[in-house]
């Protein structure tokens, strides 16, 4: 019994030493191979699949493989038929039969390619080939469903952002006693695009800045009445690079599009946040819907388009001077009203109320001055003392 383990390890070692002998073989030796198969069948040579060669030529050494490959004599192999499954397991047929299924390589894993930039162009290049070829109405109906498309899923992403970011809870600007203003100071809330100025981004140079007409002096003036606070829809940090380049120091606070609510379109900017009194905030801007969370509050002025001879700021100058010198306990939003409202043209009707009031109390003036001359004679005689 002990000489089977020494057996099993000398065939073993024999098929080991047979298959190094076996993978140096040349190619074109490979026809003087045998490969053993049942007696009275035919060999394929590997090199043609045409001949054949008669198993009575097999080799000696053919045996002898034989035998170390099964562990039995040739002669029983050459008389006894095998089974193909049998005949495929062989170290021999490994190597040499053309009918050997080669081992299933792994498949190679391919970096996987972006598509989404080729579907985004395509559905861009298929947008603006229906828009060219569609009638002028049908176009303008497909953007306007675009714009609409694109603005809903704007804001309702925004919306999951605010839920999942929520935006800073007021108050919005620190305390007016630590700013060093008195409590019944109010509070002028300026837009910066289209009011003070007007913005444009150039791709080579970056953001354009042309100032308003009267800007300067506006902003000058009105810092010893209000206190300014520049609320922008614009991206940080656009409106603060702004003001500092134009180096004013009239400006106490900045806040930008991340205060903003987007709604259809729009940004809302909400008066409420800002820790200041509802009846001493008053917000200057272009643009209605962003003041739709607090109108009365609102005093709205034609959006800048770079007209040099733009006078809109110089109309509401007076107006705004003339609404904080009032009385501290005086409600803002009352005295807008007074002039009809915070639209376009409140600069321009104070300024003809203002007018008739010079006017008026000029000819006052004259009345009492023509009558202190006529009752008491002291007017003639200073006119007559300056004659001579």
């Amino acid at each position: 019994m002990a000489a089977i383990p020494v057996a099993t390890r000398c065939i073993s070692t024999a098929v080991r030493r047979l298959d190094k002998i076996i993978t140096k073989i040349p190619t074109g030796s490979i026809n003087h191979a045998a490969v053993i198969v049942p007696k009275g069948t035919q060999c394929r040579n590997a090199s043609s699949s045409s001949s054949t060669t008669p198993v009575e030529n097999i080799p000696s050494v053919s045996r002898k493989i034989n035998r170390i490959v099964h562990g039995r004599n040739a002669n029983d192999l050459l008389t006894r038929r095998i089974s193909p499954h049998e005949f495929r397991n062989t170290t021999i047929n490994r190597y040499f039969s053309t009918e050997a299924t080669p081992a299933p390589r792994a498949p190679t894993r391919r970096a996987a390619s972006n598509t989404k930039p080729l579907l985004f162009g395509a559905a861009c290049l298929g947008s603006a080939g229906l828009l060219y070829i569609a009638p002028d109405d049908s176009g303008d109906r497909l953007a306007t469903f675009l714009d609409e498309a694109d603005e809903n899923s704007r804001e309702f992403l925004e919306g999951i952002a605010d839920k999942l970011v929520p935006k800073k809870e007021g108050p919005w600007l620190s305390d007016l006693k630590a700013m060093g203003y008195p409590e019944f100071w109010p509070t002028l809330v300026i837009d910066l695009d289209k009011v003070l100025c007007m913005l444009h981004y150039d791709r080579r140079y970056g953001w354009q800045v042309q100032k308003r007409p009267g800007a300067d002096k506006f902003l000058e003036e009105l810092q010893w009445y209000y206190e300014l606070v520049i609320f922008s829809d614009e991206m940080a940090p656009v409106a603060q690079d702004v003001i500092q380049r134009w180096g004013t120091r009239s400006v106490m606070s900045i806040l930008q599009r991340d205060f903003c609510y987007r709604k259809k379109g729009a940004y809302v900017k909400d008066m409420s946040q800002l820790g200041r009194k509802s009846d001493r905030i008053i917000q200057l801007d272009h643009d209605p819907e962003a003041m739709s969370l607090n109108p009365e509050n609102g005093i709205l002025i034609k959006p800048y388009d770079g007209d040099p001879d733009d006078r809109e700021l110089e109309h509401l100058l007076e107006f705004l001077k003339h609404m904080a010198s009032q009385h501290k306990d005086t409600d803002v939003r009352e005295f807008i009203q007074e002039f009809g409202g915070g639209d376009e043209d409140i600069g321009k009707r104070f300024r003809i109320w203002k007018e008739s009031q010079d006017a008026a109390a000029s000819k006052k003036r004259g009345l009492l001055k023509a009558f202190g001359g006529g009752g008491f004679g002291t007017g003639g005689r200073s006119q007559q003392q300056r004659a001579f």
